[in-house]
């Protein structure tokens, strides 16, 4: 008979166990760190925030978009685009928690976050290049009229 030497499938499965606790007990030793230490070292913790909005933004503008191309017009209140089934559910606030700023009128809708400070202002860097960007971040029809570039 052959010698039959090779990995069952409980040491694989014991060894797979040993990585999902190793890996289990590495990241809830990093979660209770807190958030604390990642902005300490320095960490992106604004970008986070701040590419969240953008994202949100942009989802935003995709189903006011098609609510204009279904009904000729773009949504009166944030509200009109979960009510009207064009979003499951309109992001309540920026990633800072932040309520959205949100108007329309004869030109269409402008959508503004008021960006990590919470006030409006300042005016935004032309043109932004790099490092802190506390300036609000704003949406006209869609398109991303105030916000960093090459993010």
């Amino acid at each position: 008979m052959a010698d039959q030497r090779g990995i069952s499938l409980i040491g694989i499965l014991l060894v797979l166990a040993l990585v999902c606790f190793a890996a289990w007990y590495v990241i809830g030793r990093t979660a209770t760190s807190g958030v604390g230490v990642l902005a300490d070292a320095g960490a992106p913790l604004d970008e986070t925030k701040r590419q969240r909005t953008l994202a949100d933004m942009h989802a935003i503008g995709r189903a006011n978009d098609l609510m204009r191309a279904d009904t000729g017009r773009y949504a009166p209140t944030l509200a009109a685009l979960e009510s009207g089934g064009y979003m499951e559910k309109v992001p309540p606030a920026d990633g800072w928690g932040t309520a959205w700023i949100y108007a329309t009128g004869a030109r269409g809708f402008t959508l503004t976050s008021l960006g990590s400070d919470g006030r409006p202002g300042p005016e935004a860097p032309s043109p932004w290049t790099a490092g802190a960007y506390p300036c609000d971040l704003v949406m006209e029809n869609g398109q991303l009229t105030q916000a960093p570039t090459g993010r």
